[in-house]
């Protein structure tokens, strides 16, 4: 539309809004893949009381706002054990990207524990 139907009080008319057109768009979800994403789409269900979450859904279009994203920072640091910035969420906001994110955080981490268990066996050969 050009312009939006206005009401006497300069509203926007609801009533006369032409139907909308979902032509093109597809009616089936890709749904979560991974053990991660899967995880994470339950725990997006429960904070945002939200049916089916799509890999593709937006955490901040199915209605996330920046109080939720913390109660979901803490969360995933309940569920996965890893600490994120707030701003992971906005930069990640994707269900497939968030995971995506996680998934290489909890590998960099086991990676990590891996070297520094190596490094402090290597100390007590040197003693």
């Amino acid at each position: 539309l050009k312009n939006l139907p206005l009401t006497l009080n300069g509203k926007i008319d609801r009533q006369a809004l032409p139907a909308p057109n979902f032509k093109g768009y597809s009616t089936e979800i890709e749904l979560p893949i991974t053990a991660t994403e899967k995880t994470l789409s339950q725990i997006w269900a429960k904070l945002l009381k939200y049916g089916a979450i799509a890999r593709t859904d937006n955490f901040f279009d199915l209605g996330g706002h920046s109080l939720l994203a913390t109660q979901l920072i803490a969360r995933i640091r309940d569920n996965f054990k890893i600490e994120l910035p707030l701003r992971q969420i906005f930069e990640s906001p994707t269900l497939d990207r968030l995971a995506t994110y996680l998934d290489t955080c909890m590998w960099i981490n086991s990676a990590t524990a891996d070297l520094q268990s190596l490094n402090s066996e290597e100390e007590e050969f040197e003693l």
